[in-house]
């Protein structure tokens, strides 16, 4: 299993946790190339930009925060479509995602990502609604079958689960 993760200059706690948790992928996300994390570790790193979506350049692998304009130019990883809209409307929720950015992403082979640590760093209502735009974009993108990453996109390394626990919460979402 592979995980994303935005390392802040601690690399090895994210390694270390890693190997705990039994992955044998890690990406790490850094906002500068000069950034990348280069040495030889025992599990597969993986260096990727998280950048804006002006700044998404053909044939790299970049992640990018929710938005229609980084579906459009091609981004890796699109994430946090549940976190877009402050307020819930009356009658219907607003998620983030509609079955036009599904289509779109489905057709530019853009994988739409879960963040577990979205789940984590929320509490109360705040939580409970977080957790029903989860459901409900899942739904759109197994019914327009775009391509889905979950991972835990932590900040930090207290913040990875093992790819059993993403899978059990994720599977009660719907997935």
């Amino acid at each position: 299993m592979q995980d994303i993760v935005f390392p802040n200059k601690n690399e090895k706690e994210f390694i270390e946790m890693a190997k705990k948790l039994g992955i044998d992928e890690l990406i790490f996300a850094y906002k500068k190339k000069e950034d990348f994390y280069t040495k030889k570790e025992n599990i597969k790193i993986t260096n990727t930009l998280y950048t804006e979506p002006n700044k998404i350049r053909k044939g790299t692998t970049t992640i990018c925060n929710a938005s229609r304009e980084a579906i459009e130019r091609g981004a890796s990883i699109v994430y946090g479509f549940e976190t877009i809209e402050p307020k819930e409307h009356t009658h219907y929720r607003k998620s983030g995602m509609n079955q036009v950015l599904c289509k779109l992403a489905t057709n530019k082979k853009v994988k739409i990502g879960f963040a577990f640590s979205t789940i984590l760093n929320n509490h109360g209502q705040k939580r409970a609604i977080i957790l029903g735009r989860m459901m409900q974009n899942i739904k759109f993108c197994k019914k327009y079958k775009t391509p889905i990453i979950i991972a835990s996109f932590a900040a930090n390394p207290y913040e990875m689960r093992a790819e059993a626990e993403l899978k059990a919460f994720f599977s009660q979402l719907g997935l």
